[in-house]
């Protein structure tokens, strides 16, 4: 099928062949997707996303080599404009947790159905979070038991804390030990993670939420 100029370019990162096959074939059949490439494992996906920043990356996360969580910090690393769409097996909570807090944009299990999945790669891409019920309440019971913000790690909730303060880039590396480059890495995924346009907004999100 002819894609469109706008079509949403989907790279698909899973070792099983017969899903990944069966998804280029769903896609072969929507005029706004266009698949541009595959991996068997995370290390695979690492040499092709510099080059082909895909829009939406479905990413599982048991695979073998290195596993999808930490596969998921380091795509946010080298092509931090792709979507992440979490699309595994797993419905444990550490999982889902642990996918949001590397920087995944959506999570659905390989029970969805082909139409949710197109859905969810179409609401990924153009910003919004993707969390079927079933998972977001997992999400909200363990935020309830944690009484934190799940989507963050550790060190960006310091950062978010001393934007919140109105420090600068400088003013945190130095605060914090890091280097103004790691400093505007935290920051761009903080505003990612958090479904926010600007510094201003993430400073106000810290005072409302306590972190200043």
């Amino acid at each position: 099928m002819k894609h469109s100029k706008t079509a949403i370019r989907v790279f698909i990162c899973d070792d099983h062949d017969l899903l990944r096959k069966g998804l280029r074939s769903l896609f072969s059949t929507e005029a706004d997707l266009e698949f541009v490439g595959e991996a068997c494992s995370a290390d695979e996906a690492f040499i092709q996303m510099e080059q082909l920043k895909p829009d939406v990356i479905l990413m599982d996360l048991l695979m073998p080599g290195t596993d999808g969580i930490k596969a998921i910090t380091r795509i946010c690393s080298i092509t931090p404009q792709s979507k992440i769409l979490v699309l595994t097996s797993s419905q444990e909570s550490d999982m889902i947790l642990g996918s949001l807090e590397a920087g995944a944009d959506g999570y659905l299990t390989k029970t969805c159905s082909p139409e949710m999945l197109i859905d969810s790669i179409r609401r990924v891409a153009q910003g919004e979070r993707v969390f079927p019920p079933v998972i977001a309440g997992k999400i909200l019971d363990s935020v309830q038991k944690k009484g934190q913000n799940p989507m963050l790690t550790e060190r960006e909730s310091e950062v978010l804390g001393l934007i919140g303060k109105g420090c600068s880039n400088h003013e945190i590396a130095v605060a914090l030990h890091l280097s103004e480059n790691t400093v505007i890495s935290h920051v761009g995924r903080i505003l990612r993670k958090l479904s926010l346009d600007n510094r201003t907004q993430a400073a106000l999100y810290a005072r409302r939420r306590g972190l200043v």
